[in-house]
């Protein structure tokens, strides 16, 4: 019968523990690294996810006077049937604001690319709306067209 454990087991488990913890403090300090840009593309990315599951469940879009509150909160429901429906929340309430702190804009119907879509805004590094850093929803798009 054995009894305990032989020097190399034990050096085997002690690597395998610090193989794990550097391999998980490469994978934390790699998102702290993260361009806030990109970070803020992957906010609206959730936002984006939220926003279609509350238009499968409710049939439609938030109103721009409902803004993005519909997606965690149930209270700017009028409609008691639409409350009833609402399957949220959707996202949580931390998406109010983008990366840097500042409210995000939410239109809907949109301006950008028509009346069945919605805007989405945010100020970018600056702070400052309608300005050369703003980031929307739509950027995706206006590369794509640039590539062509």
């Amino acid at each position: 019968m054995r009894r305990g454990w032989s020097l190399a087991e034990v050096l085997i488990v002690i690597t395998i523990v610090f193989a794990s913890v550097a391999l998980v403090g490469i994978n934390l300090r790699g998102g702290v690294d993260m361009n806030p840009i990109d970070l803020q593309r992957a906010q609206f990315d959730r936002i984006d996810t939220a926003l279609r599951s509350f238009q499968a469940a409710m049939r439609r879009y938030p109103s721009t006077a409902e803004g993005l509150n519909v997606l965690w909160s149930r209270d700017d429901l009028v409609d008691r049937e639409e409350v009833a429906a609402w399957g949220g929340p959707y996202l949580d309430a931390s998406h109010a604001s983008d990366v840097w702190g500042e409210a995000l804009f939410y239109r809907f119907p949109g301006e950008v690319r028509g009346a069945a879509w919605y805007d989405l805004v945010c100020a970018g590094p600056d702070g400052v709306v309608e300005t050369d850093d703003d980031l929307s929803n739509h950027d995706d798009m206006a590369e794509a067209m640039d590539l062509e």
